[in-house]
């Protein structure tokens, strides 16, 4: 998969979970979903 696309839709679906989720940035880092790459995204 093309490297922006990667990152657009990590952007996004990083977006979606924390608001769904409730939780903050740290989360994320301390506790990454199964994907593993959430954080990429979620730690700017």
């Amino acid at each position: 998969m093309d490297l922006e696309l990667v990152l657009l839709a990590n952007a996004v679906g990083c977006e979606v979970l924390l608001r769904r989720s409730g939780h903050g940035v740290q989360s994320w880092e301390e506790k990454p979903p199964a994907s593993g790459w959430w954080p990429i995204a979620c730690a700017r």
